[in-house]
């Protein structure tokens, strides 16, 4: 049985097609992290803003309610 001559093995397909720098790409990820954890920390700001409100819109909206029922 014959075995194709075209066959590549992997190390040649790797270094063929590998044009990043490991650096690059780590660098790469970690300001990928880095810009998740920022919007996690703006997300968060904003739901802790939300609760902090939410009790005064709360009593506001009952408030309301009694004088529409007066």
């Amino acid at each position: 049985m014959a075995t194709p001559t075209s066959k590549r093995t992997r190390s040649e397909y790797s270094a063929s097609t590998s044009t990043i720098s490991p650096e690059k790409s780590y660098t790469d990820v970690l300001d990928s992290i880095n810009k998740k954890l920022t919007s996690l920390d703006a997300r968060l700001a904003v739901v802790e803003v939300l609760s902090e409100v939410q009790p005064g819109t709360t009593s506001l909206t009952a408030e309301n309610q009694a004088l529409r029922d007066s």
